[in-house]
């Protein structure tokens, strides 16, 4: 079998299913319609229960499961109401290219893209029609990493290269970060860490269901790159396809980009084997215990210390602050700060910091975050936020938040909200809500004429009623 015929039963052994993230003016009827014709496929708007008796049309995120045959359109507030994504069910390799030619020229003619737009591609296989010799729900995540070529995604959506909500997947590291094998021949894979969570460039957390995502895709104007997305297509099917046939071994190339990670981040850990060789290696970052900054102290706690200052410094790129342990909270502490590729920011107080990443458990003080996730946490005084996911944190008065996306179910929202979207949230009194930011579903406010909740505001499509 010539190369060309075994890749093409590669491919056509497929199943490709495909999320698109676009704007439109018409109405979501009109949407629905319109790509019902452009598509060929049924393109339906889910119902989706609100209340005895009661259902909305248009749901968010609804359970409703497509299928080849019938697609779903929801809004996608993240982006605003003009925000659509459409979803297919899994479909096989060819008629999924057939979609994508088509859904992207239907955007050219009836929509537009911008930076918050994104196209995923859902992977997964006939496995008999394949003959796998692993399945799916087994894949060794290392060796698809290792042999994982980032820049050819790169070098066709460059834009993409830093999102936070799709990440470099070479982020893998030995479970324990201080100990190193000097050249590994036998990998085992139980020996490393590996991305274990939704917002990486390929989201592992799909394989439980059979299927991989790959999130790399998006930006302004990405339905006028037809062939590139066909070609990252290809390529990550095959990708995929390689690992699963040899999931177990790992060929030269492999093995060195391991070797030269792991030698790399080796350089690195050495300048974390004690106090005094830390601070020789960055000068401009203080560390103290209670604010204490003895030498003798820090080597007491150095263990507890060099664990947080790792991540910090190695994953996020920290290179100046003053860094403390209040052993009276035990929490780690961190002031003036400037992390603009910030990898899970977490546990810690921040004060005065610049930070451009994933902040998780945090408490904010006075800082400024951009292009940002901000999860479980809360937004206390005095903080700028600006184009970032806010999502199950509470933000207090005082507070500035700019283009966001606000998730807040059972957490409060205060402070001057500007632009962007309240997808849920409980409004406190003062909160002063901008008339360009789109109010989804919210309650507790109570506004000037004594409306209560979201009924007197911005309702989904942005009016008053």
């Amino acid at each position: 079998m010539n190369i060309l015929q075994q890749r093409y039963e590669i491919l056509s052994s497929s199943k490709c299913g495909i999320e698109f993230e676009f704007f439109s003016e018409l109405n979501q009827k009109d949407v629905a319609k319109e790509l019902t014709k452009a598509l060929g496929k049924k393109v339906v708007i889910p119902m989706v229960i609100v209340g005895m008796g009661e259902e909305s049309k248009g749901g968010y995120h609804s359970d409703m499961e497509p299928t080849s045959t019938m697609f779903k359109l929801e809004r996608d507030f993240s982006g605003g109401k003009d925000m659509f994504e459409m979803i297919t069910g899994p479909l096989v390799y060819e008629e999924a290219r057939i979609i994508i030619i088509k859904m992207l020229q239907w955007i050219k003619e009836h929509g537009w893209t911008d930076s918050k737009c994104a196209i995923h591609l859902n992977c997964s296989f006939n496995e008999f029609k394949a003959k796998l010799r692993t399945p799916l729900m087994s894949l060794n995540i290392l060796k698809f990493i290792l042999g994982f070529d980032e820049d050819f995604i790169y070098s066709r959506f460059p834009n993409r290269k830093d999102s936070v909500y799709a990440k470099s997947i070479n982020n893998y590291y030995p479970l324990s970060r201080f100990i190193f094998f000097d050249k590994p021949e036998d990998i085992d894979k139980t020996d490393y860490v590996v991305p274990h969570e939704k917002y990486y460039g390929v989201n592992f957390t799909k394989l439980p269901k059979n299927y991989l995502e790959l999130r790399y895709l998006g930006g302004e104007g990405y339905e006028n790159k037809t062939f590139k997305i066909l070609e990252i297509l290809d390529y990550f099917v095959t990708r995929l396809y390689s690992t699963l046939q040899a999931n177990d071994t790992y060929t030269p190339s492999e093995k060195e980009k391991l070797h030269k990670t792991l030698t790399e981040q080796k350089k690195a850990v050495q300048s974390f084997s004690n106090a005094e060789k830390f601070l020789h290696s960055y000068p401009d970052i203080k560390v103290t215990v209670d604010m204490q900054g003895n030498i003798e102290i820090l080597k007491s706690y150095w263990t507890v210390l060099r664990e947080k200052l790792f991540s910090l410094v190695v994953d996020s790129g920290l290179r100046k602050g003053h860094f403390n342990l209040d052993t009276d909270v035990s929490m780690f502490q961190l002031r003036s700060g400037v992390m603009k590729k910030a990898n899970h920011v977490e546990n810690m107080e921040l004060f005065d910091c610049e930070i451009s990443g994933t902040i998780t458990h945090c408490v904010l003080y006075r800082c400024k975050i951009k292009s940002s996730r901000i999860e479980l946490s809360k937004i206390m005084e005095f903080n700028e936020v600006t184009g970032s996911k806010v999502t199950k944190t509470t933000i207090m008065p005082t507070n500035l938040l700019t283009d966001c996306y606000i998730d807040n179910p059972n957490e409060t929202v205060e402070g001057r909200i500007q632009g962007g979207v309240i997808r849920k949230g409980i409004l406190g009194r003062d909160v002063d809500i901008s008339k360009e930011t789109l109010i989804v579903d919210v309650s507790g406010y109570e506004d000037k004429d004594g409306g209560k909740d979201g009924n007197s505001l911005q309702t989904a499509y942005g009016t008053k009623q």
